[in-house]
């Protein structure tokens, strides 16, 4: 899909989403009741997009509150770049993995769109439907597992070490992301602002889930500092999409 296409299908996609998604009576917090589920929160953002700052907040808000079952990621696609800021952050994989969502969804491409368990998208800015899904989430048992054994960073690598169960054709993900990052832009539709991201995945990688264990490498150079960086695993279902299990784990 062109870039320009984009442009054109955002403000379809918002109003159509907003007139059917929106709901004012939703609980402002996330259900404090014991739940066994989790939500896997995939935001497709851009620092170029005058929309996006607001979505970003939403998912910073995710963060502060504190829940270990709720895992926000931010992923940053590349096709907003040509209007005038290149987002640091961007990928074109970013923007390849959000048009396979898109496909599987039978929904539009746009940002901030955000994808909740690899099951239901929506405006990344619209909070309290968002928080009604996550709600309805968190009440459903994971069939499958995954744990993190050792997550080190040593000699210029990143080794993640995982063990896991579950069932079907499945892949997992590893996701190391950059917890926080403020930035000033100079260009583009938000020139002139200080951004603020969160949960940045600056490396994503995706292999089949062909035995219980295994790890991946990932580059990290001794200029990153492992406390402001952490990693996000999880498993998902490679025909459907959907998110089947999670764990986040700090980097050693």
């Amino acid at each position: 899909m062109k870039p320009i296409f984009y442009a054109t299908l955002i403000v379809i996609a918002i109003v159509g989403m907003g007139f059917t998604l929106s709901d004012n009576h939703s609980d402002k917090k996330t259900t404090t009741a014991p739940e066994n589920g989790f939500v896997v929160l995939e935001l497709f953002t851009s620092q170029g997009c005058s929309s996006c700052p607001a979505a970003d907040a939403v998912l910073g808000k995710f963060i502060s509150e504190g829940g270990t079952n709720i895992i926000p990621l931010s992923f940053h696609v590349d096709y907003w770049n040509y209007i005038g800021w290149k987002d640091p952050y961007s990928k074109p994989e970013y923007s390849e993995r959000q048009q396979q969502y898109v496909q599987r969804l039978n929904a539009t491409a746009y940002t901030p769109q955000l994808m909740i368990n690899g099951k239901y998208e929506m405006v990344g800015s619209q909070e309290n439907p968002i928080r009604k899904i996550i709600n309805s989430e968190l009440k459903i048992n994971p069939v499958a597992k995954i744990d993190v054994t050792s997550a080190i960073a040593k000699n210029g690598k990143l080794i993640v070490k995982y063990e896991c169960s579950g069932k079907g054709s499945n892949i997992i993900n590893v996701a190391l992301v950059k917890k926080k990052a403020i930035t000033n832009v100079g260009r583009g539709e938000n020139s002139g602002r200080k951004l603020t991201n969160y949960n940045i995945v600056t490396d994503f990688i995706t292999k089949p889930l062909n035995d219980n264990t295994g790890e991946v490498s990932i580059a990290f150079d001794s200029n990153k500092i492992p406390s402001e960086y952490s990693v996000i695993v999880y498993i998902q279902d490679k025909a459907a999409g959907s998110v089947l299990a999670v764990t986040k784990n700090e980097i050693q």
